[in-house]
């Protein structure tokens, strides 16, 4: 019989080991995109069933215009991973002078990790809201 002393000095060498769960795959998702008007970067941990996105960082800057603003999990509004697609909008809302942000990325894949398509940016609320449109690539990796 095994001592309750030994079982937990066992426990403590495979956690110690990384040995305590069964590893799970996870990749990392980047997104960017830079031109005059626009630059984009965005990072996160892409869950092991493609399906969850975690640690979500990033930036959204309009230097002709003035604006930043930080991205994180909160202003991710819906993400679709499923197939050939990749398509991901986020929605920073306004605070001071700076007006609500909403992106959206519609990509395909083109090789085993990247995905290539369009983003469509909107600046502000309402019809007369300027739109912004370019090409984006991601790569979930």
């Amino acid at each position: 019989m095994t001592s309750s002393r030994s079982l937990v000095v066992a426990a403590g060498l495979v956690a110690g080991l990384g040995l305590a769960t069964p590893a799970s795959a996870t990749a990392t998702l980047t997104c960017d995109f830079e031109s005059r008007d626009v630059v984009f970067h965005v990072q996160a941990a892409v869950g092991h069933e493609a399906l969850t996105l975690s640690g979500l960082v990033g930036e959204l800057k309009l230097p002709r215009r003035g604006i930043s603003a930080e991205i994180g999990g909160a202003d991710l509004m819906q993400t679709w991973i499923e197939g050939e697609d990749l398509r991901l909008r986020f929605h920073v809302f306004g605070e001071g002078d700076r007006p609500d942000l909403d992106l959206t990325i519609v990509t395909r894949r083109k090789t085993e990790t990247d995905h290539v398509g369009r983003y469509r940016l909107r600046i502000g609320e309402g019809e007369r809201a300027p739109l912004l449109r370019g090409p984006i690539t991601c790569v979930v990796g």
